[in-house]
This record gives structure tokens, C-alpha cells and sequence, in this order.
């Protein structure tokens, strides 16, 4: 019996002479991309990825909230409601950043919809000058 390793510790277990491959755990991991532009405005994108691969369908909605290091929620740094592209992007509307600091790490909560559940994740959002 052969025993490969995937992200986050999930694993196939293949036998002689078995082509199917038995899956345990599939593992389901929120990714983001961040940016503040030249006008201050925050922009996020979301994809869920579903053992290692984006997901394109079988995704509802996302919500994002934006805390400080002492666990505080930011005012005006949540959104719910974030719909799916065609490519599996949960693109956010653009906010001011004016409440955000250089130098000062920040957590965001997402919770996105994939496969009929709710899967939240804590990401990091450091903000260098």
C-alpha cells in the first residue's frame, strides 16, 4: 500500500491493483490576495481552494470582518454577501483603508459557502509602509 501526502495532512491510500484512490479528510483552504491603491482604497479577493485546487462551483456567498492585533473588530472593514465570479473569485468591493496603520498586523475572518457549508477561515493582513 502506497501513502501520499497532501496538503494539510490528508492523504490517499492506493493498493495493488486499485486505480480508485481513497480520500480521507478532503481539506478546503481560503485563500487572498490584498492591496491598497494610490487613493487608499482596500481591495480583497477570495478563492477557496479544495484539496489544493480552486474551486469554481459548488461556492455560495463570502463575508470578510477585519480585526486589530487586540482581537477588536475595525468599523467599515466587513462586508457579507460577496458573490462568485466565473472564475472562482469572491472580488470585495472596494473600502477606505484610513482606519488601517502601517506596521500593524490585522486578522481577517472569511467565511465562505463551498459545498453547502460554511468554512471560516482567520487570515493575516500585515501592513508594511
Amino acid at each position: 500500500m502506497a501513502l501520499d501526502f497532501l496538503i494539510n495532512n490528508n492523504f490517499i491510500m492506493t493498493a495493488p491493483g486499485v486505480d480508485a484512490p481513497v480520500i480521507s479528510n478532503p481539506s478546503y483552504v481560503t485563500r487572498m490576495g490584498a492591496s491598497i491603491d494610490a487613493s487608499n482604497m482596500l481591495h480583497l479577493t477570495f478563492s477557496m481552494h479544495k484539496l489544493g485546487v480552486q474551486m469554481t462551483s459548488n461556492l455560495g456567498t463570502c463575508s470578510y470582518s477585519i480585526y486589530d492585533k487586540f482581537g477588536v473588530a475595525v468599523s467599515g472593514l466587513t462586508q457579507s454577501g460577496i458573490t462568485v465570479d466565473g472564475n472562482g473569485f469572491f472580488i470585495a468591493t472596494p473600502v477606505s483603508a484610513a482606519s488601517i496603520q502601517d506596521l500593524t498586523h490585522y486578522s481577517i475572518r472569511v467565511t465562505v459557502q463551498a459545498d453547502s457549508v460554511a468554512r471560516t477561515s482567520v487570515l493575516s493582513l500585515n501592513i508594511g509602509e
